[in-house]
């Protein structure tokens, strides 16, 4: 240890000078932590049993904070740039020390920046040329995506390079983009059709330059509402439809936790392939809460792990192809009914997920699952806890082998014996699907791990 901390200190003379007036970097013991377990399971399917034995330790060393940021500043015209390294920051593993990846976050100069909160800047970063797609909040998923068409990315256009006028005031503001495709301008093939004369027509080839632009608008007029609307269009025929989109987003906040949040998203080209795509979503509790719930194969019979206690529909389509049936959900997820009961009930989460189609409503897919947590006997000397999840899906659309669940049970002990947890696991499915493997007995794992 005293090797460890010498290096660390010596590393830290050396980048205190080169690093000087730039982000912290003073080299800090993150983690050094280790564990050894042994136990024994028995395999229920293959009627198997035996001992094992794990062990693993770690040594992290952090030399450059996770995001760290440098900015320019100034008042009243002014270039505005910050970067930062990577969200990983900078550890030593037990491996080579490597140099965190930086990016530019912003580039822009400030032309106003007015007491009476007029903006007008130029964005020198590469344009945006997407219009339309909003971010729907749901009861199962942090967010979903909906609509939207970007030019670039799934027209296919070449043309990233450019620039963006950002202008406005808080209530109301506009964005206008303009790009080409850069210096190095695409080549293509000159024939006699274009006024060459060469007898060779075709084999030459030509620069040609595309030019894109982009003008939208954000519209807040109350608190938690948001409107947007912007057109696209590009020069290279790869996308020589007009794009255009329009987003509504609303936070209703009722009381604390209790809210609604509607999204709405459309977005097509000259009229054609028009998406659409909304959601609503009613919760009463907090975002982002991870129940835990077992995953089966099939994801669409899987609830994920980042939830919010409340209720929640969605749907989309293609409006005009007759061919693209609208896709709808519904779910629901609560995490907060054993509050109500007392705080010696435990942990209870619940969930369901049903996705289908608008051509066949009745064949869709359903998703259920529960996870529940609480600590027995937690008044005593040798408290349990206790662990018991089960996830349930069902495939409407199969006449047969159309459900798979999945369960497990667990008791662990903390205290009986100093720096060792103590546990008894058991861990099952039965499955009917052909993504499924079937009917599984299970495992049993008992065993022990020491921790510090």
């Amino acid at each position: 240890m005293k090797k460890i901390v010498g290096i660390i200190a010596a590393l830290a003379m050396v980048a205190g000078v080169a690093f000087a007036d730039d982000p912290s970097v003073v080299p800090s013991l993150v983690e050094f932590k280790g564990s050894a377990d042994f136990g024994w399971k028995a395999d229920l399917d293959n009627e198997t049993h035996g001992m094992y034995n794990n062990n693993s330790a770690s040594l992290k060393i952090t030399f450059v904070p996770k995001e760290a940021k440098k900015a320019t500043s100034g008042d009243p015209l002014w270039g505005e740039l910050e970067i930062q390294t990577n969200a990983e920051g900078n550890e030593l593993t037990g491996g080579a020390l490597t140099v965190p990846t930086a990016k530019v976050n912003k580039a822009k100069i400030h032309f106003i920046d007015s007491d009476d909160s007029f903006f007008f800047h130029l964005d020198i970063l590469h344009p945006g040329f997407a219009v339309g797609g909003v971010k729907g909040a749901l009861a199962v998923e942090t967010e979903k995506a909906f609509g939207g068409i970007d030019i670039v990315k799934d027209g296919g256009v070449d043309t990233p390079n450019g620039f963006t006028l950002k202008f406005g005031v808080p209530i109301i503001s506009f964005d206008v983009a303009f790009g080409d495709n850069g210096e190095d301008a695409k080549l293509v093939a000159w024939g006699a059709s274009d006024g060459n004369d060469d007898p060779t027509a075709g084999a030459k080839t030509k620069s040609v330059k595309y030019y894109s632009f982009k003008v939208a608008t954000t519209i807040k007029p109350i608190a938690g509402l948001e409107i947007g609307a912007g057109i696209a269009k590009s020069t290279d025929p790869a996308a020589d439809k007009l794009a255009l989109g329009a987003t509504a987003k609303y936070t209703y906040t009722i009381d604390g936790d209790l809210a609604i949040l509607p999204a709405l998203s459309f977005a097509a080209y000259d009229m054609e392939g028009q998406q659409l795509g909304a959601s609503l979503l009613f919760k009463w509790g907090p975002d982002g809460k991870k129940p835990g719930f077992l995953a089966l194969k099939d994801s669409a019979l899987s609830i994920g792990d980042k939830c919010t206690s409340g209720v929640s529909v969605w749907f989309t389509k293609t409006l005009d192809a007759d061919d693209d049936d609208g896709k709808v959900g519904f779910a629901v997820f609560d995490n907060t009914l054993m509050g109500l009961i007392g705080e010696d009930a435990g942990d209870l989460s619940l969930g369901a997920k049903f996705t289908t189609t608008t051509a066949d409503f009745a064949k869709g897919k359903l998703a259920l699952a529960a996870a529940y947590s609480n600590t027995l006997a937690k008044d005593s000397d040798l408290p349990i806890g206790l662990s018991a999840k089960v996830s349930f899906g069902i495939d409407l659309g199969l006449d047969e082998d159309n459900t798979a669940v999945k369960y497990a049970l667990e008791l662990t002990q903390k205290t009986l014996i100093a720096n060792t947890e103590l546990w008894i696991k058991y861990a099952g499915s039965q499955a009917k699907l052909a993504t499924e493997e079937n009917n599984k007995k299970g495992a049993i794992d008992i065993g022990c791990k020491i921790s510090l």
